[in-house]
């Protein structure tokens, strides 16, 4: 590859990364605090 193409390759693959860490960071809060009570009430495995 040229340094061109590697230049944006890297920066896709930055902004790829960086908008699944927002989307693990939004879902992980909304699951963990928003959601706080609807998942408190799921049992598995009777614990």
């Amino acid at each position: 590859m040229s340094g061109k193409n590697l230049q944006d390759y890297w920066k896709t693959n930055i902004r790829y990364v960086l908008m699944l860490l927002v989307v693990w960071f939004l879902v992980s809060y909304g699951a963990g605090i928003l959601w706080e009570d609807a998942l408190n009430n799921i049992r598995l495995g009777g614990f």
